[in-house]
């Protein structure tokens, strides 16, 4: 019988026989040797995409936007097209508007049950289907 065959399996030989001159020798007073710098380097973050507007453009539109809350983005481009002379897109400017919550003058569902439940009998959400798939 011959049997299972056995897997090849690689030794690993000691660092010292494979290698003559180790990493450490490079590393200097900073303990960072040449590979790690080029890695650190070559992983930097990268400035992708569009350039962002310059910050007085992005304080001038925070400013205009909550010193007139009924101004919408047009307006306040006209205002940077006059002031600065430069014109971006409403969607820039949309994104730096501060940005206000909705006024809740309304009743939340839940309050309005609560109120009006002593004059509610009875409440059915669901449907109930026949057989041949009516609702009844």
């Amino acid at each position: 019988m011959l049997g299972k065959p056995k897997p090849f399996r690689i030794r690993a030989t000691p660092q010292v026989n494979r290698q003559k001159h180790t990493s450490c020798e490079y590393r200097g007073l900073t303990g960072v040797t040449p590979y790690q710098l080029y890695w650190r380097w070559k992983s930097r973050p990268k400035r992708l995409g569009r350039p962002s507007i310059p910050r007085e453009h992005i304080a001038f539109i925070r400013r205009m936007s909550a010193d007139n809350l009924s101004w919408g983005e047009d307006k306040i481009d006209e205002e940077l097209r006059v002031k600065f002379g430069v014109s971006h897109s409403t969607r820039t400017i949309r994104r730096y508007r501060v940005r206000r919550r909705p006024r809740s003058d309304g009743q939340k569902w839940r309050t309005f049950i609560k109120n009006h439940s002593h004059e509610l009998f009875a409440c059915d959400f669901m449907t109930q289907y026949t057989a041949m798939f009516t609702t009844v």
